[in-house]
């Protein structure tokens, strides 16, 4: 199930995508994006607790530094896994009063990164270095 907040980014990363590829001239030349979807897969130990697919948005950019060619960025993605609701008693003696507990399941990652570039003619290689700390 694919909560209304991740549909509406979705939406809005289409659009912006859309606004910026139409003109590429008001961006500087040492500054790149990209906007995705994301499909988040579930692996290892992280499986045995979810089951379902994660689905979001990856924003992914960066500025070649005096227009050099390595870059520092960022990378962050969203992606949630689903929401579950369910009706509790409010009493224990009677079930005339519920409360809705809504139970989320999301993930954020966030990488900063490094990007050395070779350009040649029309063709660029580059490598992303990322770096961060697992908690």
């Amino acid at each position: 199930m694919v909560s209304k907040r991740i549909k509406i980014l979705t939406a809005s990363g289409i659009l912006l995508a859309v606004g910026f590829g139409q003109n590429p001239e008001e961006l500087p030349d040492n500054v790149f994006g990209n906007i995705s979807f994301v499909v988040a897969v579930p692996q290892e130990e992280f499986s045995n607790n979810v089951t379902n697919n994660g689905y979001g948005i990856d924003f992914d950019g960066g500025w070649y530094v005096y227009n050099g060619s390595v870059a520092i960025g960022m990378n962050i993605i969203g992606a949630q896994y689903g929401i579950f609701n369910r009706q509790i008693p409010f009493s224990y003696f009677s079930s005339a009063v519920t409360l809705t507990e809504t139970t989320q399941s999301g993930i954020l990652i966030l990488n900063p990164y490094i990007r050395p570039t070779l350009r040649l003619v029309d063709f660029s290689f580059y490598v992303k270095v990322f770096g961060g700390i697992k908690c």
